[in-house]
């Protein structure tokens, strides 16, 4: 188990990268991000919260081009290898080189699309853990 805070120290300090990967079922995820989002209040100044496919590319640069962290919910409802997931994974990669902290969430399923395919833009891009673990 791992407390909340030690998540954004980890974050912070490099080890996830800047980025990481929680998986958690559909109806918790607003619950987990939530309680994370409360927390990184204490460790970023400029959070913002992008909820996809609503959120478009342009939306997204516009939103987190003050952000210190974003945390991303909705990847479920795009598909791996559309263009949408490749601008967002691009925009993702770019910015983590340039202090921008991300927290994307997932349910199992749509990790595994996502992640565990090799062609698409997402596959092993960042540290993963499960919400359980997450105090």
């Amino acid at each position: 188990m791992i407390p909340t805070q030690r998540v954004f120290e980890l974050l912070d300090n490099g080890l996830f990268s800047n980025c990481l990967a929680i998986i958690d079922g559909i109806p918790e995820i607003d619950n987990c991000c939530n309680k994370l989002l409360s927390t990184a209040k204490l460790y970023y100044k400029r959070i913002a919260v992008l909820n996809l496919p609503a959120s478009h590319i342009e939306e997204i640069q516009r939103k987190s081009k003050s952000a210190d962290l974003v945390l991303v919910k909705g990847l479920n409802k795009i598909d791996a290898h559309s263009n949408q997931a490749y601008a967002i994974r691009t925009f993702l990669d770019i910015n983590r080189h340039n202090d921008l902290a991300a927290i994307i969430f997932f349910d199992p399923e749509s990790y595994s699309r996502h992640f565990n395919d090799e062609t698409a833009p997402f596959y092993q891009f960042c540290h993963t853990i499960n919400a359980d673990s997450i105090l």
